[in-house]
Formats: structure tokens, C-alpha cells, sequence
């Protein structure tokens, strides 16, 4: 599966992992799935490592239905979270900026970092 979920070793956040290119079409059935086996995993911050993912083929319109519904999932749960994109600078996604910009008015915080290290301490702090 081309995105994996883990919980860090710490049980502070969890980890999504997306490897390879990313249909459109496996974003929300990804979370759907691990949030149905790991319900505790969902009030936890986030780590979205985009370091090895290819999303040429998630479109304006799926990031935006990624966005809202995330959103809306957030304030039916009643979640406030952190969640940090882990994006390298030889990788630098507009995808995450966009999603960053769009997450605004959300229970969710969604930062950006070039810097995995950065982006883990953001979510101890």
C-alpha cells in the first residue's frame, strides 16, 4: 500500500508514510480504514512524510475533497490536533502548501517543514 500508517515510537503522533506515486482515489480510503482499526490513533498529532511520494496525479479538486473532508472529520470528532508535512526541499510539493492554505478554519493546525526534525519537535512541543 503506498500509504502506511504507524504510530512513532514515542506514542506522541503517528506517521503517515506515502511511497511511489498517489491516486487521487487513495487518500481518504487510506485514513478511513486505519482509523477504523486504530481509533485512539485519531486524536493523536501527525507526521505526513511526503519525502518519497509522487503526487503528479492528485488534482486541485481531490486535494481540496481531502481538505473538507478532514476538516469536516475533525469537527464532528472534536479533534484538535497538530499536523506537520514533512516535505524535502529537493521534493517541495505545492500540494502541501495548498493543503497547508486550505486547512485554514480547521480543528486541525497543518504546518509545512523542509526539515523532518523541525517538523517532529512542532509536534512535541
Amino acid at each position: 500500500m503506498p500509504i502506511r500508517h504507524t504510530v512513532h515510537e514515542s506514542g506522541e503522533f503517528f506517521i503517515a508514510t506515502y511511497v511511489g506515486k498517489i491516486a487521487a482515489n487513495e487518500t481518504i480510503p487510506a485514513y478511513e480504514n486505519y482509523y477504523a482499526t486504530e481509533k485512539d490513533s485519531f486524536f493523536l498529532n501527525q507526521l505526513v512524510d511526503l519525502s518519497k511520494a509522487d503526487l503528479t496525479e492528485i488534482s486541485h479538486e481531490e486535494l481540496t475533497k481531502l481538505a473538507s473532508w478532514s476538516r469536516n472529520l475533525h469537527l464532528e470528532r472534536g479533534a484538535r490536533k497538530r499536523t506537520a508535512i514533512y516535505v524535502p526541499e529537493s521534493n517541495r510539493s505545492a500540494h502541501a502548501l495548498v493543503y497547508e492554505f486550505m486547512s485554514e478554519g480547521s480543528l486541525e493546525h497543518v504546518m509545512v517543514f523542509t526539515s523532518k526534525e523541525e517538523a517532529v519537535a512542532w509536534l512535541m512541543e
